[in-house]
């Protein structure tokens, strides 16, 4: 009786075991089929980095580009970055933030790029503009994040790598792009007049500033903030590379402004990177007379603010 019972239930063993196998054999052979009209997921906000460094977007010196000057959305994503701008903006960092910063900085400092030959002069500078860049985020990190054994360790690293900077050009003329476009033409005279705080090399804030004026054919005024780098045994060396010029004329109906930016992007394309700041549109700025606050609004409504209208 159990014999029977056994061959009368193999039939049906067998059947399972092979409509088994025909499945799972289905499953792999059968390719995946894409819906009509899909055009995949969206992409992440601001990605990919900009090449603001190097010529690959996912090199660690622009992923630290993109992490450390990108703004945040309302839910804390990543919006895209400009590469004119001349500070990061991140100030509330999330761990994330602090872990991913940290993780990059590391295998920069465990494998740097190549630094250039001295008479490559374009890239000389662009590497000095890498170089001061984490200088000047050392500084600003160091006041505006909150205290952490993490930020600690990002300060040290951005500080050392920076300490690595090859040589610079130290003359305006030394390249025909470094110097804002109104310098390029006419004569200009330099004046030395003390700077309000938030325009002279602080803490939170190391650039210098240049004050230029003349008198024809209309007054003119330009103030150039410039990058620095720091130079073991001589201090902050202040480079003829500046990253924002403030331009103030005079004609018949009073006061025109301008704000004008360097574009890091541009800049290694080999195209001229200076660029006007569009009238309507908002920036972020040091306020002058406190360089640990920020300022936002169009160039016009915050030069006026700072001139008081004169």
């Amino acid at each position: 009786m159990e014999n029977s019972l056994r061959f009368f239930h193999l039939p049906r063993l067998i059947l399972m075991g092979f409509s088994c196998v025909v499945g799972l054999t289905g499953c792999y052979e059968l390719p995946p089929v894409i819906p009509r009209g899909y055009v995949g997921s969206l992409p992440a906000p601001g990605w990919p980095p900009l090449c603001v460094y190097d010529s690959d977007p996912f090199s660690r010196s622009n992923r630290w580009f993109h992490r450390q000057f990108s703004d945040r959305s309302s839910d804390g994503e990543i919006l895209r970055a400009r590469a004119d701008e001349p500070f990061g903006l991140m100030v509330n960092p999330s761990a994330v933030d602090e872990a991913e910063v940290l993780a990059i900085l590391r295998a920069l400092v465990a494998e740097p790029p190549i630094k250039p030959n001295p008479g490559e002069l374009r890239a000389c500078l662009s590497y000095s503009i890498f170089c001061s860049d984490l200088f000047q985020e050392s500084c600003r990190i160091g006041v505006e994040w909150p205290v952490s054994r993490r930020r600690e360790d990002i300060i040290c690293l951005l500080r050392h790598f920076a300490g690595f900077s090859g040589p610079t050009a130290r003359d305006w003329k030394s390249e025909v792009f470094v110097a804002p476009p109104p310098l390029r033409q006419g004569e200009w005279q330099e004046m030395q007049a003390p700077m309000a705080p938030g325009l002279a090399a602080s803490v939170v804030d190391p650039r210098g500033s240049r004050l230029f004026f003349r008198e024809s054919p209309r007054r003119e005024s330009l103030l150039v903030r410039c990058r620095v780098l720091p130079r073991e045994g001589e201090g902050l060396e202040a480079l003829p590379i500046a990253n924002e010029c403030w331009q103030i004329v005079e004609d018949e109906d009073g006061f025109a402004y301008n704000v004008l930016r360097f574009d890091r992007a541009e800049w290694l394309q080999g195209r001229d990177p200076w660029h006007a700041i569009a009238q309507d549109s908002e920036i972020v700025i040091r306020d002058p007379t406190d360089p640990t606050r920020r300022l936002v609004g169009s160039p016009k409504r915050l030069c006026i603010a700072c001139h008081c209208g004169s």
